[in-house]
């Protein structure tokens, strides 16, 4: 199963923000899974500017700056509404990468440009299943609708080539989609307005009328047959909802 890589990414459509805006954002986010696991505790923030990352103790007194310096610019250099794009890394130091989260953001477009997503393992290196778990995503997943204008989001395992061949007996191949093999799935309330929720799968109504649907609360494994059967009904209500591409 260290085959798979397993992620959380979500999106909402264009919303111009500050920065100073996109950086609350940022420190919320990064503050409430440090405190949420133990895993999301220690934290590098990107300086685009120096080409390097910075502990988030230091990040805090420039986080305006560094998000500033992430503004989109078009091919002649000038600043557009594209908004602002920001990157981290949690984990240990010095790991290559197996046990480490990386998020990037991006925010503050005017086109649909906008996306947060969360990585399990860094730099093309398998993670460690130690940080795969149902709590760790599940946290993260409630953390990032809190604090993003998510209109979805998705928590899903990926392989390469999975539309062409099965991952699970009895099971067909997924269709691509930017959903992947979803393992818990978010909409909106305005995209969960008019949905019957899918059978089969766990349903938790939102009190702000949002709508997360899970294929299982065990970590999710692409070669289980109803793991799968589950994740095959995330995957086609999501593409019903918003289509192949979100």
């Amino acid at each position: 199963m260290n085959q798979y890589n397993f992620g959380l990414r979500s999106a909402w459509s264009g919303a111009p923000e500050s920065d100073v805006s996109v950086a609350d954002r940022l420190i919320k986010t990064v503050d409430a899974l440090s405190e949420a696991q133990a895993c999301f505790r220690i934290w590098e923030i990107g300086d685009i500017k120096k080409k390097r990352m910075t502990s988030l103790a230091a990040a805090r007194l420039r986080m305006t700056e560094l998000v500033r310096a992430g503004v989109y610019r078009d091919d002649s250099g000038k600043t557009t509404d594209g908004g602002y794009s920001v990157f981290a890394l949690a984990g240990p130091p010095k790991d290559p990468g197996s046990r480490l989260f990386a998020l990037t953001a991006t925010a503050g477009s005017k086109w649909d440009l906008n996306k947060v997503e969360l990585a399990a393992g860094y730099n093309s290196v398998e993670p460690d299943l130690s940080i795969v778990s149902y709590p760790i995503f599940r946290s993260a997943l409630d953390i990032m609708i809190s604090n993003w204008p998510c209109a979805w989001a998705n928590v899903y395992a990926y392989r390469f080539g999975y539309p062409e061949e099965s991952s699970a007996p009895g099971v067909p191949p997924f269709q691509y989609s930017r959903f992947h093999m979803p393992w818990m799935s978010y909409l909106s309330p305005r995209l969960a307005t008019g949905l019957t929720p899918p059978q089969r799968v766990d349903v938790e109504h939102l009190t702000n009328g949002g709508l997360i649907m899970i294929a299982t609360k065990e970590r999710l494994d692409p070669t289980d047959t109803l793991h799968m059967t589950r994740s095959r009904i995330l995957s086609e209500t999501m593409i019903d909802r918003l289509g192949v591409d979100g």
